[in-house]
């Protein structure tokens, strides 16, 4: 019974508890001209904040399943990426012994060239020696052709005859 009586006295107010609301600030009573609070009733700020709480729920929830999405992702992702690294790294280790078997060939190639080619350049140096023996030795020979052609002459038709003058 005195419930009844505490609520009947809180639903029907013998005052009019909401009328300061609408008032301005320096109208209400008991209220000082310095406040900068606003007057705002019980069901405004449960309204004002309901929207915002409301949008930032919703946007945890979407991060949370963003995260969860991200970690599943992750953890899966390593144990394919395992197997495609390893066949990677088969091919990579196929690839550079080839290249270290190329490299020793390539370079027993280069020493027996080198050895080639200052073979040549000797062979070369000794020709040109003997070329500038036989330039010299042409020299005297056609020295002595012309000597010879001058007390000797040669007949026309090809025929041999001899001829007197003796070289000592």
């Amino acid at each position: 019974m005195e419930m009844d009586s505490i609520y009947n006295v809180l639903q029907n107010p013998s005052e009019d508890v909401y009328s300061t609301v609408n008032q301005p600030q320096g109208k209400r009573a008991g209220a000082q001209q310095g406040d900068p609070t606003l007057p705002v009733s019980a069901a405004g700020k449960a309204s004002s904040y309901r929207r915002p709480a409301l949008v930032l729920l919703i946007l945890c929830c979407l991060l949370l399943a963003a995260i969860i999405s991200l970690a599943v992702y992750h953890l899966k992702s390593p144990k394919e990426d395992q197997e495609k690294y390893i066949v990677q790294l088969r091919n990579v280790s196929l690839f550079y012994g080839q290249l270290e078997t190329n490299n020793h060939n390539l370079t027993s190639q280069y020493s027996r060239l080198n050895e080639t080619h200052s073979e040549l350049q000797s062979n070369c140096s000794r020709l040109n020696t003997s070329l500038s023996e036989c330039k010299q030795e042409n020299e005297k020979l056609s020295l002595k052709s012309s000597i010879l052609h001058k007390y000797c002459p040669l007949p026309l038709n090809g025929e041999l005859f001899l001829c007197s003058l003796h070289f000592y």
